[in-house]
């Protein structure tokens, strides 16, 4: 379970590639924040069109999902 995993480790992350549960996403942002969520595409596996719409349509707020997109992973690596 990826949400007890979170819980107990603050220096976990979860992508969003492949995510079947759209509701999984936004609970995960509303629980621990989009900076512990990275979006990721899961190419070349997944269709990348689909995997973006992820975050789009996302219902969690426009930072949140700024930070899925763009932030999380640069803060992850230090960059």
């Amino acid at each position: 379970d990826a949400t007890l995993a979170m819980q107990k480790a603050p220096n976990l992350f979860i992508d969003t590639a492949g995510v079947y549960r759209q509701d999984f996403i936004e609970e995960t942002v509303d629980a621990f924040g989009g900076n512990r969520v990275l979006f990721a595409s899961g190419a070349p596996y997944f269709d990348q069109r689909y995997e973006i719409k992820r975050i789009i349509f996302a219902k969690v707020a426009e930072k949140e999902r700024l930070t899925m997109q763009f932030s999380s992973a640069k803060e992850l690596i230090g960059f």
